[in-house]
């Protein structure tokens, strides 16, 4: 069964995925808005990678691993987070 969820990314960095217990294999999509930055929890405009709009992402987070994410600036964007459960 897969679970997913919205978050709205803005410049203060928040948390977009988590995995606790196992590796979690994820998709990811942000919006027509903006492009965000993914990185660890000060990550920045200058210090992520670019997860550039319109776009989508397929990740393995391994176990007790966090990806935080943040826009550059006032910009905000929705990231859609799909968790491909075994």
């Amino acid at each position: 069964m897969a679970v997913s969820k919205q978050l709205t990314v803005n410049s203060t960095a928040q948390i977009l995925v988590e995995s606790y217990g196992e590796n979690r294999r994820v998709l990811l999509s942000n919006s027509n808005d903006h492009s965000c930055y993914l990185g660890g929890p000060g990550v920045t405009s200058s210090t992520g990678l670019d997860f550039v709009k319109a776009t989508s992402l397929e990740l393995v987070i391994p176990i007790n691993s966090v990806i935080y994410a943040a826009t550059a600036g006032n910009n905000t964007t929705t990231v859609s987070v799909l968790y491909m459960v075994p």
